[in-house]
């Protein structure tokens, strides 16, 4: 985890831990929670955008949103909460975790969420010159890291003792 996220992931986490024992997410309006999907994927898209048009500056600072500022730090905050409350709500509505799949699937998730990080830094170092589209290099490192997190959480975190009553 980065320093300059820390706050982020700590307040999500606090949060987390309020929304859950209160079921926010599951009473949640469906009105209510698509408006913030839809602000999280509009911002995701415009941050997509500007990344897809190499808006880099030689010394490789972005040259639209200086990563530094506190503009910055706002607009991830508000993708991110968009998307952490709207993605639930949609798949709620949609009834994704209605399956044997996606129960089994949905038993792993906090451990997948504590592990996935080497997965996704592994894949993004390793994809980094690759001679392909940054998009398509989005893709496989999306695509890698949740086909490799699900597995290490379930072939090898979850198989040590006293795991499952973390996890």
């Amino acid at each position: 985890m980065e320093p300059a996220h820390i706050a982020q992931y700590a307040s999500l986490f606090a949060i987390g831990l309020l929304a859950g024992p209160r079921r926010w997410l599951d009473t949640m309006p469906t009105q209510r929670g698509l408006a913030w999907l839809a602000l999280g994927l509009g911002l995701a898209v415009v941050a997509y955008l500007i990344a897809g048009t190499d808006a880099i500056s030689s010394e490789g600072k972005a040259s639209v949103m200086d990563s530094s500022g506190w503009r910055l730090c706002t607009y991830e905050a508000f993708l991110c909460l968009g998307l952490c409350v709207g993605l639930p709500v949609l798949s709620r509505e949609l009834a994704l975790g209605m399956g044997r799949v996606w129960r089994v699937l949905a038993a792993y998730l906090f451990a997948v969420y504590v592990f996935h990080l080497p997965f996704v830094l592994l894949l993004q170092w390793a994809l980094i010159e690759a001679p392909a589209p940054k998009w398509l290099r989005l893709v496989a490192s999306v695509i890698g890291a949740i086909l490799g997190s699900f597995a290490l959480t379930n072939w090898v975190i979850l198989r040590l003792p006293y795991a499952r009553r973390m996890f």
